[in-house]
């Protein structure tokens, strides 16, 4: 672990976010385009075993900006995630672990995930596409070249667009992405436009 620590951290704290969830590696892509050129370091994690799970909690505790960022915790339905509690165990052990500092970001459309945020002492962001999430995707068309949709914030509406990416998956992660960039203090406009070109 020290050896992991010294590798992504050396003498400096950097911001990092670990990202959870089942749909870890498509939003840890997209974060990775939205913020290109910081500093952030982002890892995905599937949290099975102690190792895992402990390595997320080292990440965390030694970061200068610590975040959590949960997916979604089973399948992504039609109209729905179907949950599975047992996925969520160690997401729940992990927020609990984080210092005062730390970020939670959540998907608000899935029960499990929602529930981290009771486990947290932190600060919280949630996106999905119901109502009361912090960032709501509206609007959403799918068509031959990618999706588009809107991402409303603070009474503020921004277009969004994903080239070649489709489905429910590609809008939880750019969403997941879009919280990282607010807290790293980029603007949606910025955002927005860094997922065009």
């Amino acid at each position: 672990m020290d050896f992991l620590k010294e590798i992504f951290f050396g003498a400096k704290k950097v911001p990092a976010v670990v990202v959870i969830g089942d749909g870890r590696f498509s939003a840890a892509k997209i974060m990775r385009r939205i913020i290109s050129g910081s500093d952030v370091k982002i890892f995905e994690s599937d949290l099975s075993g102690k190792n895992k799970l402990n390595e997320a909690m080292l990440l965390l505790r030694n970061s200068r900006l610590p975040v959590l960022a949960a997916t979604h915790f089973g399948e992504i339905a039609q109209d729905e995630i179907i949950c599975k509690g047992e996925k969520s165990s160690s997401a729940r052990n992990l927020a609990g672990s984080l210092p005062k500092e730390s970020f939670l970001i959540f998907n608000f459309d899935d029960e499990s995930a929602r529930e981290l945020k009771n486990k947290i002492s932190g600060k919280v962001l949630s996106f999905g596409l119901g109502e009361g999430a912090d960032f709501r995707a509206s609007d959403i068309n799918v068509d031959a070249k990618g999706t588009n949709f809107k991402i409303i914030n603070d009474g503020k509406t921004i277009p969004f667009w994903l080239d070649g990416l489709f489905g429910k998956e590609q809008i939880y992660s750019a969403l997941a992405a879009i919280c990282v960039g607010k807290i790293i203090g980029l603007n949606l406009v910025e955002m927005s436009q860094s997922l065009k070109s």
